[in-house]
Order: structure tokens, then C-alpha cells, then sequence
């Protein structure tokens, strides 16, 4: 099961304060979708949702994209907890920055799970007939 939103509203699916931190999961505003790209060590990932924390405001969203599985909720309130406990410090990838109207630093990172091109080649190769000629 996905999650289904309206592309200009968003819905909260979990709220909560844990260590002086306010979490929050919700899905986009925008219709934001799961999509593929590099990770930074250019490993290929499909990306399930945006990470965002303001660490002067000790705010910490999870943007889920619309058509994420319902299943990684409990994956991303699990991680939330974990990083409000550890006071926002992220081990791993660095963030994208940005301010905020008001001044305030904000850092985001996009969550995702390994693709295997190989199998993603051979699924695809299975509904392509790779021994005829195309002519352009």
C-alpha cells in the first residue's frame, strides 16, 4: 500500500517530542515522488523521503514522497527518535544546506534504499527483444 495525497496539501501522518525536539512525518506539499539517483558515494538509491532538521529551532520533518510505501513510516519515526536523542547529529552522508526566512540553518538529506542495477537490468531486458536492430 502507498500513501495517496492531494498535490497542493499535505497530511501529517505522526507528531511527536522526544529530548526538546519536535518530529514531524508528513507527506509532500508538492506531489513529490519516490525517484532514483546517486547516492554520494555513487551508489544508485531509490529515494523514499527528504530529512530536514533546523537545529536552532530543534525541529526535525520528514518529507514522505507521495508514493512511498506505507511500510517505511515505522523506518523513518525510528530514525527521527533516534537523531532527537543524539541532539540532531547525523552520522554519515553530509546535508544540503539552506536558511530559513528568519536566518535560521537548515540541513536536509533524502533517505533511500539501494537499487541492484543488475537485477533492475534484468527485469527490464526480460520485456525488451535485445536481438532485433532498432533503426532511429
Amino acid at each position: 500500500m502507498t500513501m495517496i495525497a492531494h498535490p497542493s496539501a499535505c497530511a501529517t501522518l505522526y507528531e511527536a517530542d522526544e529530548h526538546g525536539w519536535s518530529l514531524e512525518v508528513r507527506t509532500s506539499r508538492t506531489g513529490k515522488r519516490m525517484h532514483v539517483g546517486r547516492a554520494q558515494d555513487g551508489s544508485v538509491v531509490r529515494f523514499y523521503c527528504a530529512l530536514t532538521i533546523t537545529p536552532a529551532e530543534k525541529h526535525l520533518e520528514v518529507m514522505m514522497y507521495d508514493d512511498t510505501s506505507i511500510g517505511y513510516i515505522g523506518k523513518v519515526i525510528r530514525i527521527a527518535h533516534a537523531l532527537a536523542r543524539r541532539d540532531g547529529e547525523w552520522r554519515g552522508a553530509d546535508w544540503g544546506r539552506g536558511r530559513k526566512s528568519n536566518g535560521n540553518e537548515w540541513l536536509s538529506i533524502k533517505l533511500g534504499d539501494p537499487v541492484d542495477v543488475n537485477e533492475a537490468f534484468a527485469q527490464l531486458t526480460e520485456r525488451i527483444d535485445l536481438s532485433s536492430e532498432v533503426h532511429a
